[in-house]
């Protein structure tokens, strides 16, 4: 502003030298100095509502920045659930003994648990992660009623060591 005031009194000099009557002279430089105050207030209104957006916009901003980083945190843990494997997953797994029925959980985890050993009987089961469901089944599951063909299947009553005749066309 210090600009300003020295062009001002420059002006202000200049017309003293050129404005001889005294009565014409003040009133020059007072509408000078009115017209100077003028500029000076609209601009000082300027900088105030300029002010004013600025605090509003660095509040706004501010505001943005939290969502942004909130949002941003909430992305990283959707990410890292997605892409970042955790380092040992663990599976619940329902596992029926073959030796005595006992049907149990155990947590078992893939790749590295071969083996669980019945709650019940305190057998060993080995646990094959590699199975084809069809071919694998040979319907003596406690729960299963078997995947292969009844015609295919053999069975035996446990008194007598007896094959049992499954064929129900030989009985007509």
């Amino acid at each position: 502003m210090s600009e300003l005031g020295n062009k001002l009194n420059e002006i202000l000099a200049d017309v003293e030298k050129h404005i001889k009557n005294p009565e014409d002279l003040d009133y020059v430089k007072e509408q000078i100095i009115t017209v100077a105050n003028m500029f000076v207030e609209a601009m000082e209104n300027i900088t105030d509502r300029y002010g004013e957006k600025i605090k509003r916009m660095e509040t706004i901003q501010d505001e943005l920045a939290k969502r942004m980083e909130a949002i941003t945190r909430t992305v990283d843990e959707i990410e890292k659930d997605i892409y970042e494997p955790e380092e040992e997953e663990s599976y619940d797994f329902e596992i029926v003994c073959p030796y005595c029925n006992h049907e149990f959980v155990t947590d078992a985890i893939e790749n590295v648990k071969n083996e669980v050993i019945c709650p019940e009987c305190k057998n060993v089961i080995e646990l094959d992660w590699n199975v084809d469901q069809e071919s694998s089944c040979s319907g003596s599951c406690s729960h299963c009623s078997g995947c292969a063909d009844d015609e295919e299947i053999e069975e035996y009553d446990d008194d007598e060591e007896e094959k049992i005749d499954n064929d129900e066309d030989d009985d007509m």
